[in-house]
């Protein structure tokens, strides 16, 4: 941030809704970095598919696309086992 002021970055869904809310308050000029760990706001996991990301800090906003992909692979082994692995990724 160039200048100290109210900083808000949130997540939308593709309708539109709001998701999660990453920050939303007064900060100093600055570097920061934000995590999003693709939960909403009540802290379930959202589903696969697109989001917005909407940066503001004063009279400057960006908005940038955010895709979540989710995924689970089943593996059969030759002795009658299942592996299974679960992967998420922003």
């Amino acid at each position: 941030l160039p200048e100290s002021g109210i900083v808000s970055v949130k997540i939308f869904d593709m309708t539109g809704r709001l998701v999660k809310t990453i920050v939303d308050e007064q900060m100093s000029k600055g570097l920061y970095q934000f995590e999003w760990n693709a939960m909403d706001e009540d802290g379930i996991e959202v589903c696969t598919g697109i989001y917005f990301l909407k940066f503001e800090a004063g009279n400057y906003f960006q908005t940038k696309r955010i895709s979540v992909f989710k995924y689970q692979v089943s593996v059969k082994k030759n002795n009658g086992t299942t592996l299974s692995f679960a992967y998420a990724a922003g």
